[in-house]
């Protein structure tokens, strides 16, 4: 648990399910809940005060945050005065939840001032539970408005687009642009949906009374109206234009592969004419249920719209060749449970592999999405839960038409059982050829935030052969701007954007990262004697908390600069001076300017 407390720096409450916390008098916690004490379910938080049980009332965590994933988390808290509200980040993969209590802290822990830190417990039951950094900050400075959420989110679409802007601060306004540049509140206010019939990407902020303006949110919508879509089952699959094999069938209008009557099954289905692999979007839903093993692939294959490979471990992929196939695999044959990985020629799909993430867990039972995009270079992975909140991307480099031979090819399911069982069933599935191809959007690193200090950036593109283009001015990027040769570092606020260009192909959509360079202050001088009338010589002294600081100071009332005279120690004033004083140090911004008049009367 965080906990703040006045017990004393060596408090320490009740193990097992009182988490260290139980019993510590006054107090406050906010609890990082693995185990079902008492009906609250397991992975859960709560606020508890007084030394309480930290058991219920709870809250599980969503929005794919799990605890016991043994993933690397981040977590901010932030106390408004009447407010806590806690966000918590999975740096794995993608994945946030965040919640709110409201609480008199100060009267609650008896105080305006406490001891902070963190407890901790196991029972029957161990973890290894470690905290890798931790911050932690006081005053009255105003946190930023929330990141506005931007509907549609980056993605390839076939037809215009309704856009939706949204923000989880209250009271907040948001204001937008459609050109790639940076918004600013002179830009266009949101004030309804709006819509997108060409490729564009939406930049977005959002204000609020008492709060800093927040965090840009980019969308880079590309509309792509003018591909094929050969595969489209996007109501339900029919028996026109797919060759069923082995065990597969259609159940009304879902595709099932195998059933949990027998076990050892083994089925396929195939597109029956091969499409075009050299650049792709797909698109399926698909449901497991009962599911203990094997699992399914989508695969892409030049043996013909018959081929089925070896059931069990090799997920009806194992021996086809020439082919590409992605996992989806429910059973640990050393590789572990719910795992992804990319597999060429056949062989036998176990390691490497890579488990979900993100809250993304298929033997949940629940209805999955799997987003599939090639773009001539690199396969991008993104499965989405539609149940729960969850989703999980990944990617792989490789040269499709190489290695299936060309391209054209066969493009489909595979799955299979072995002792396990599970119903593996398609509800959905479409596949999208683009015929006037795009150059990848570049990544910028690092991304649109806030940074201590100057930062060094890299551009990249997932397109072979690209070149970039960028500006650090926040104009729009051409062929005729800055190419990108070598990372590059920035000591300012900088807004970069970056295109990408590769033969055949047309140039890439805007790429921006806001970098914001916030350097810290350092703390005001405190003068002694402060501003008053006293009735004798007074001994000055100028003290600042920042370590390593050096003060300067006036004693003619005019502004210091880091020209004016360097304290070094005690002077004495017998007349009435006007004192100012600021503080420097390295890697800080300067101080705030203190100010004693000191009258001599």
């Amino acid at each position: 648990m965080f906990v703040i407390q006045n017990v004393g720096t060596t408090a320490l409450g009740a193990n097992a399910g009182g988490l260290g916390f139980a019993g510590l008098y006054p107090s406050v916690g906010v609890k990082f809940d693995l185990y079902n004490e008492a009906g609250e379910g397991p992975n859960t938080t709560g606020l508890f005060t007084s030394g309480d049980s930290p058991t219920v009332p709870a809250t599980t965590f969503g929005g794919g945050i799990n605890l016991l994933s043994g993933d690397l988390f981040y977590v901010n808290m932030v106390y408004n005065g009447t407010t806590l509200t806690m966000t918590i980040m999975d740096l794995t993969v993608p994945a946030s939840f965040t919640t709110s209590w409201p609480i008199n802290i100060p009267a609650t822990v008896l105080g305006n001032t406490a001891y902070v830190g963190f407890t901790g417990s196991t029972g029957g039951l161990t973890a290894l539970q470690q905290i890798l950094t931790w911050t932690f900050n006081s005053g009255t400075t105003a946190s930023p408005a929330a990141t506005p959420v931007i509907n549609p989110a980056t993605g390839t679409y076939t037809s215009a687009q309704t856009v939706t802007i949204t923000d989880g601060t209250a009271g907040s306004t948001i204001y937008f642009t459609t050109d790639g540049t940076t918004p600013t509140t002179s830009s266009t206010k949101y004030t309804g949906t709006f819509n997108v019939s060409k490729t564009t990407t939406v930049n977005a902020i959002a204000t609020a009374p008492n709060s800093t303006t927040s965090a840009m949110a980019t969308s880079v919508i590309t509309i792509q109206t003018s591909g094929t879509t050969p595969i489209n089952f996007s109501s339900g699959f029919s028996a026109a234009g797919i060759q069923l094999n082995g065990n597969s069938k259609l159940v009304g209008t879902r595709l099932q592969l195998t059933d949990t009557t027998t076990t050892f099954e083994d089925g396929s289905a195939f597109w029956s004419t091969p499409v075009n692999v050299g650049m792709f979007t797909t698109d399926f839903t698909f449901q497991l249920t009962n599911p203990v093993a094997n699992g399914f692939m989508f695969v892409i294959q030049n043996v013909g719209a018959t081929a089925l490979g070896a059931n069990a471990g090799g997920l009806g992929f194992a021996g086809l060749y020439p082919s590409v196939g992605v996992k989806f695999d429910l059973y640990d044959q050393g590789e572990g449970p719910n795992t992804t990985g990319l597999f060429v020629s056949g062989d036998s799909p176990t390691v490497p592999a890579t488990t979900f993430g993100g809250g993304i867990n298929l033997l949940s039972g629940d209805v999955l999405e799997a987003h599939f995009v090639y773009d001539g270079a690199t396969l991008t992975l993104t499965v989405t839960d539609l149940t729960v909140p969850g989703t999980f991307t990944t990617s792989w480099p490789i040269n499709i038409p190489a290695t299936v031979l060309g391209i054209t090819a066969y493009v489909g399911f595979t799955g299979s059982t072995g002792g396990g069982t599970a119903l593996q069933q398609f509800l959905a599935w479409t596949y999208y050829v683009p015929s006037a191809s795009q150059t990848a959007t570049p990544a910028i690193t690092p991304a649109t935030g806030t940074y201590p200090a100057a930062q060094t950036v890299t551009i990249t593109d997932g397109t072979a052969g690209s070149t970039i283009y960028y500006t650090i001015n926040g104009t729009t990027p051409t062929t005729a701007s800055t190419k990108y040769t070598a990372p590059f570092k920035v000591t300012k606020t900088t807004t970069v954007n970056a295109i990408a260009t590769a033969p055949n192909l047309a140039n890439s959509a805007v790429a921006t990262s806001v970098i914001t360079i916030q350097v810290p202050v350092v703390a005001t001088p405190v003068i002694k004697p402060a501003t008053g009338t006293y009735t004798g010589t007074q001994t000055v002294s100028i003290t600042d908390s920042t370590a390593g600081s050096t003060i300067h100071y006036t004693t003619n009332g005019n502004t210091p600069t880091t020209s004016s005279t360097i304290y070094k120690g005690t002077f004495r004033v017998s007349t009435t001076k006007t004192i100012h004083a600021i503080a420097v140090a390295p890697n800080y911004a300067n101080s705030a300017i203190a100010t004693s008049v000191i009258t001599i009367n």
